[in-house]
């Protein structure tokens, strides 16, 4: 019986070859970049995954434009190039680090839609992001790029998973851009409280399911305000708002200046 036993215990036991991917944290940057500031194409020999944790910005890599909103990361590959351009004030993390064992990736790879990446920041910002990580965090970061690294690099398969909590809220904003969702109304849309829908973006995203609303918004009328010559009035009535006054201390409160002023921002930039 106890043979038996053992055989059955040997035969549940799975065994998981070593990974060849091996990862050292050269050092670490955090930033805080301002809105309109533009980081000019570069590249370099190293790696470096780009976490962003406030505001929204994009990554331009060649032909592909990644926009990273709180909680989102992107893997840059050695010698790729890339610049990012940051249309509100942003935070964000940026790890270097040297990469040996894969074959490395001609094109950057973005983290959103990867199996474990919310489980893997979590704990990579755990490791890292201190003041002065100790040699044995260093060692764990290093474990998790290494893991990081295989996963993002390793060929996919298609996999037709339902879709995150996150990613239902995305499609229903970005299917009526226009309307003014309110946490309220986005919990009644996927029929869910708006306690419960708040709790479960937050621990997807990062990030209050308000503040994401709120974003969306902004830059919905970022979008109308920068293309069109429509009055300030009409676009804050398009857009939901009650009345001008409203729609002026929101784009205040987000954008740090009026809606005119954005106006003339945004023409003058493009």
């Amino acid at each position: 019986m106890a043979e038996r036993r053992q055989d059955l215990a040997k035969s549940m036991v799975v065994r998981i070859p070593p990974s060849p991917v091996r990862c050292e944290v050269l050092y670490l940057q955090r930033g805080t970049s301002p809105a309109g500031h533009v980081f000019a194409a570069h590249a370099h020999p190293f790696w470096q995954l780009e976490i962003a944790q406030a505001g929204s910005f994009r990554c331009l890599g060649g032909a592909s434009d990644h926009r990273l909103n709180p909680g989102d990361g992107l893997l840059i590959p050695a010698q790729v190039m890339h610049g990012f351009s940051y249309d509100r004030r942003s935070r964000h993390l940026s790890v270097k680090m040297r990469v040996e064992g894969v074959a490395v990736p001609t094109a950057i790879l973005p983290l959103r839609a990867l199996s474990g990446w919310s489980a893997l920041r979590a704990a990579l910002l755990a490791m890292i992001d201190v003041d002065r990580p100790d040699r044995a965090r260093q060692h764990a970061a290093g474990h998790l790029l290494a893991a990081l690294v295989a996963l993002a690099s390793a060929p996919r398969t298609p996999i037709h998973d339902p879709p995150s909590f996150v990613e239902r809220v995305r499609a229903l904003v970005e299917h009526d851009g226009n309307r003014r969702w309110t946490v309220t109304a986005v919990a009644g849309a996927l029929g869910c409280s708006a306690s419960h829908a708040s709790a479960v973006f937050r621990t997807q995203a990062a990030l209050s399911l308000k503040s994401f609303l709120d974003q969306a918004r902004q830059e919905t009328a970022a979008q109308v305000l920068a293309t069109s010559a429509t009055s300030i009035g009409v676009v804050a009535e398009e857009l939901g708002f009650p009345d001008i006054f409203a729609f002026s201390r929101f784009i205040k409160r987000l954008a740090g200046v009026s809606p005119r002023k954005l106006r003339q921002r945004l023409q003058q930039r493009s």
